[in-house]
């Protein structure tokens, strides 16, 4: 199970390499920030990943995206490496006001 974390993000990064392989999962920047902005909830990433967490939030489109991201050398700026819709994140999502 991933452990939560209190992540505190002041924007995103996105270039033509991200955005662009977002696209193959049929997510945009425009999903990502309304996820971010659906009150996200961060985690710490399983260990040996490349991206040090995950955000999991829920799209203007109703969907829960599962992103997983790496903090930049700039300090609360992250870069999303990849994201999809998942029914995992659907359940933690589901369930988040439980464990809260």
């Amino acid at each position: 199970m991933l452990e939560r974390d209190d992540l505190h993000v002041d924007s995103w990064y996105f270039d033509g390499e991200n955005t662009a392989h977002l696209a193959l999962h049929f997510v945009e920047p425009a999903d990502i920030l309304a996820a971010w902005r659906s009150g996200a909830l961060f985690f710490h990433n399983m260990p040996g990943r490349t991206a040090s967490h995950v955000m999991i939030g829920e799209d203007a489109k109703g969907r829960v995206i599962y992103a997983v991201i790496l903090e930049t050398e700039a300090v609360g700026v992250w870069k999303v490496i990849s994201a999809w819709e998942s029914r995992f994140a659907r359940r933690l999502w589901n369930e988040r006001g439980a464990s809260e």
